[in-house]
């Protein structure tokens, strides 16, 4: 206890006496540098992918994209960018779904990854409740939910998903129709549990990927990467290189990136909110579209 003692008091003092840029290298080196910076992650929203195509359904899609968005942004060691905030940023009228656009957005504002999520079926059921011998049918709505990560440096999927939830109702309807007829759009409780559970598994497989951001730009010695200090970058930091292979296609006609080769290092010399730019370490020839990461 003693020994622990000594070694908070002596962070504490190295951290008080230290300049920012000091301090925050001293932080590196006793959490580690993936627990320094964050994550940044782009979620295209959740879709009505049921065949009920009504306004109120639709809606109810938006009320789980808000919903999912908020249980997303509880886990800390992510920042993560709304379906509002992509449709910013994306220089297409595509939407936020669309995956070609995720990508091309994603490298160019320093993604991670990017999440998509859908309702993908509504069904009504009838379900046997009580022991055996006293048993009856009751009611019940089904939601069936899928989400999926995709990771931006290779175009691969790196989660994918569905789960399904029921929910009991009033015996009084008989059909989906009938309920729809009367309520428009399920309960919010109905996905509660499925949401819950999706982000909690979504926030944990991005959690092990490694950090990484993109060269956006390269103008004569200078070199500008799509991340800048919304994630803690700054100043000083050294990132690995690294240059992906040929497209690869798999046999549904899919095209994806191998991960990258490592081809050298940079140091960031400067830092904005959202990008950096830095200067190669050695002889090397840096490109638009290059992965940057953190050293091993």
């Amino acid at each position: 206890m003693v020994k622990v003692a000594c070694v908070v008091v002596c962070v504490g003092v190295l951290f008080g006496q230290l300049g920012c840029s000091a301090a925050q290298k001293a932080k590196e080196r006793v959490l580690g540098p993936d627990s320094t910076y964050l994550k940044k992650v782009g979620f295209g929203g959740v879709e009505n992918r049921t065949f009920i195509r009504t306004q109120a359904m639709d809606g109810y899609a938006v009320a789980l994209t808000r919903n999912f968005t908020e249980l997303l942004k509880m886990e800390g060691a992510l920042r993560i960018l709304d379906p509002d905030i992509l449709a910013v940023l994306s220089s297409s009228s595509a939407g936020p779904q669309n995956l070609p656009v995720l990508m091309e957005t994603g490298r160019r504002w320093g993604l991670n990854a990017v999440v998509r999520a859908d309702i993908s079926e509504l069904t009504f059921k009838q379900r046997k409740f009580g022991i055996y011998g006293f048993r009856e049918e009751r009611p019940v709505l089904q939601l069936l939910f899928q989400a999926q990560v995709i990771d931006v440096e290779t175009g691969t999927v790196i989660y994918q998903q569905s789960q399904e939830n029921t929910l009991e109702i009033s015996a009084r309807y008989t059909s989906l129709a009938d309920y729809l007829t009367a309520e428009q759009a399920p309960p919010p409780e109905l996905a509660e549990k499925v949401l819950k559970n999706q982000a909690a598994r979504i926030q944990d497989t991005i959690r092990r990927q490694p950090w990484k951001s993109y060269v956006v730009n390269v103008t004569g010695e200078s070199i500008e990467i799509s991340s800048g200090t919304d994630v803690g970058l700054h100043g000083g930091i050294t990132l690995d290189v690294l240059r992906s292979g040929s497209p690869l296609t798999n046999y549904l006609g899919q095209k994806f990136l191998p991960p990258g080769k490592h081809i050298g290092r940079v140091e960031l010399t400067q830092c904005e909110e959202h990008f950096c730019t830095a200067k190669a370490m050695e002889d090397l020839s840096v490109q638009y579209g290059d992965v940057v990461t953190l050293p091993n």
